[in-house]
């Protein structure tokens, strides 16, 4: 519940960003990583972090699976993200660039859960058997 709670978080930080007529930002380059790509790949693979976590401590089946519906999640909530901005005032939504951004943010936080939880299944208590037995003399 943490996680999905700290998930639900972020979509709302999200969402209330995104629904702001102008956010601060750098002068734009000509470019198609700028600044504004990087903050989109860092907040999405943050909210990969949470949503992945939540789904796997949630969720018997195979790692691949949890992060495939992770990452397909994030997608989508990207997209409609960037739809929402087609209908805020002095916003552009649907960027590609965006887009694409947000998916390799997804990517890299779906990726580092992954990987940080490789080799373990979740218990009934929903904690990794890694992290549930962690300071327990018995194991």
């Amino acid at each position: 519940r943490f996680w999905g709670a700290l998930f639900g978080l972020w979509a709302v930080s999200i969402t209330v960003l995104s629904s702001l007529s102008a956010l601060p930002s750098p002068p734009q380059r000509e470019t198609l990583w700028d600044l504004d790509k990087l903050v989109h790949v860092a907040a999405y693979a943050i909210g990969a972090l949470f949503l992945t976590t939540a789904i796997r401590l949630h969720r018997a089946g195979p790692a691949w699976e949890t992060g495939a519906i992770a990452w397909f999640w994030m997608v989508v909530y990207g997209w409609i993200d960037e739809l929402h901005q087609c209908f805020v005032p002095n916003r552009t939504g649907l960027d590609p660039g965006d887009l694409l951004a947000d998916a390799l943010g997804a990517a890299v936080g779906v990726t580092f859960i992954l990987i940080l939880y490789a080799g373990t299944q979740p218990r009934r208590n929903g904690l990794p058997d890694r992290i549930a037995t962690r300071g327990d003399p018995a194991s």
